[in-house]
C-alpha cells in the first residue's frame, strides 16, 4: 500500500474541514485532472490535494483560507500558495482547449 493520491486524500480533508458535497466533488475531479499536469509531479500528494479544496471551495463559493486547509492537512501554507496558481492555469488550460466547456462535469475556471 502506497502513499494516498491527492484524490484519495480529499475526502478525509472534507470531512474535517466540513465542506460541501458539491465541492468535495469538484476537488476531486480537479485532482483527477490535474494528476497529468507535469508541474505538480513530485509534489507531495497532501499539498496537492489541499491546493485542489482551496480552488474547489473558491468555485463554489465557500472560501475556505488557506490557514485552515492547512490545519487540516498538516502541510504549510507555502504549497498551497504555490500549488494553487499551476491549478488554476491547468483549468484555464483546460478550458481554452476545449473552447466552451459543454461538459458539465468538467471544472471552470478562473479564479483570482
Amino acid at each position: 500500500m502506497g502513499i494516498p493520491t491527492p484524490s484519495e486524500q480529499i475526502n478525509t480533508i472534507s470531512k474535517e474541514l466540513d465542506i460541501s458535497d458539491t465541492a468535495r466533488r469538484l476537488a476531486e475531479r480537479i485532482a483527477d485532472d490535474v494528476q497529468d499536469n507535469p508541474d505538480v509531479w513530485g509534489r507531495a500528494p497532501s499539498s496537492v490535494a489541499a491546493a485542489t479544496i482551496y480552488v474547489a471551495t473558491h468555485l463554489s463559493g465557500e472560501k475556505q483560507t488557506q490557514a485552515d486547509i492547512s490545519a487540516a492537512t498538516g502541510c504549510s501554507v507555502k504549497p498551497i500558495q504555490e500549488i494553487h496558481p499551476i491549478i488554476v492555469e491547468h483549468l484555464e488550460n483546460m478550458d481554452n482547449k476545449d473552447g466552451a466547456s459543454e461538459d458539465s462535469d468538467k471544472p471552470t475556471s478562473p479564479m483570482s
